[in-house]
């Protein structure tokens, strides 16, 4: 897959010139399917299919979660660096981390220690979690110099507001004894006061925390409520945890001034980004932000002259626009009169039939003769076929 800047060219002279299109692929991942990285060679095999000559340039997207580092690695030269942790469970295991030496920023992927990925095929509770493994990332990384931390999140096994984390950083935790208690998703309660570090290791450090959520820490749609339950939470865990982050709210608010509990994505990663950012008075950012930010994506679609862009997700739907990083893409190429294409799992009606400005075709998976767990067991030939048929029909015509 190439990753740079490559002109329209023509090849072969006279009568037998041909134009080369030349496409810009940008999709997020398919959830439970295929990586945005997979995403993007499968669509790439669909546009040789039909079109041998054709140009591609890729963006590997990602909104914080798994898949974080490949969208950076995809577009800036970093060093992927693999080092001993611990994963959700403190079960020792190797995670990577990137790191740029020339800006001194170190790129952490929360799922890669402390994601549900992590525990495939363990039976656990999610009372026992921690996302102390990613704060082991962070003390290697700021051992590698790094001045600036970029985590995403998502994708995560845990719902301890990042008090793991916080715990490597040097964060104590003592329980209404004076007792140093392990800061662990069903301890939070327990907590009954915390001490900084008399030397913060972040003191200095810019921190920036990727995620594309909304939810706030607490309430019908905070953490708990809206994501528990996908970590395997039953009701009854579910009310120790919601029970943990009220009470963690209280205590950090009046310990830092901040308010963040009721801030939108607050409640990303089981609540990490209400702590990252309450302790360590992180920036939060959306995926989409993100990647504006930390990828050539806005310059290469001011200057390149793309015959699509196509960009993609599991599930295509009003919530797609509201921030997200495929109606960013939409937006990008509808100020630049690039048409877009948007190949997706599902996609809702109303988006199929007036789909915003610039989209020329939206190409669900799921269609009256293809079931969701079919496409889900088969997206990658899927997404193939389907660019490949409809670059097909646009030559036909």
């Amino acid at each position: 897959m190439q990753f740079g800047y490559l002109g329209c060219c023509r090849k072969r002279g006279g009568a037998d010139a041909i134009l080369v299109m030349k496409y810009l692929l940008v999709p997020d991942k398919f959830k439970g399917s295929a990586t945005a990285h997979e995403v993007v060679g499968a669509l790439a095999q669909g546009i040789k299919q039909s079109q041998p000559e054709a140009i591609i340039h890729t963006i590997i997207a990602s909104d914080g979660g798994d898949g974080f580092l490949d969208c950076i690695a995809s577009a800036q030269p970093i060093e992927r660096i693999s080092a001993s942790t611990k994963n959700a469970l403190q079960q020792p295991i190797t995670a990577d981390f990137g790191f740029d030496p020339t800006t001194k920023t170190a790129y952490i992927e929360l799922a890669q220690a402390s994601g549900l990925a992590q525990l495939a095929g363990q039976s656990y509770s999610i009372l026992k979690t921690s996302t102390f493994g990613t704060g082991l990332q962070i003390q290697q990384a700021l051992a590698k110099g790094a001045q600036h931390l970029v985590l995403g999140l998502g994708g995560s096994a845990t719902n301890d507001a990042g008090m793991g984390i916080a715990s490597a950083l040097g964060v104590t935790f003592l329980d209404v004894d004076g007792k140093p208690i392990k800061p662990c998703s069903g301890n939070l309660f327990d907590i009954h006061q915390l001490f900084l570090p008399v030397n913060n290791p972040l003191e200095g450090i810019g921190v920036t925390v990727v995620n594309d959520v909304t939810n706030p820490l607490l309430g019908p749609r905070g953490a708990v409520a809206t994501y528990a339950p996908q970590k395997g939470a039953t009701a009854e865990e579910m009310k120790v945890l919601e029970k943990g982050l009220q009470h963690l709210a209280q205590l950090l608010d009046a310990v830092t001034g901040g308010t963040y509990s009721t801030t939108p994505g607050a409640g990303a990663a089981g609540g990490t980004a209400y702590g990252i950012a309450q302790l360590f008075s992180a920036k939060l950012c959306t995926g989409a932000e993100f990647l504006l930010e930390y990828t050539p994506l806005a310059q290469w679609v001011a200057k390149e002259s793309y015959t699509y862009i196509i960009t993609g997700e599991g599930a295509w739907d009003e919530q797609s626009l509201q921030g997200k990083v495929v109606g960013t893409v939409c937006l990008l190429a509808a100020q630049h009169h690039i048409p877009v294409v948007i190949v997706c799992g599902t996609a809702a009606v109303k988006m199929i039939e007036t789909p915003p400005a610039g989209v020329q075709k939206v190409l669900p998976l799921k269609t009256a003769v293809r079931s969701a767990s079919y496409c889900m067991k088969n997206a990658k030939s899927l997404i193939a076929s389907e660019i490949a048929v409809f670059l097909n029909q646009k030559a036909a015509k």
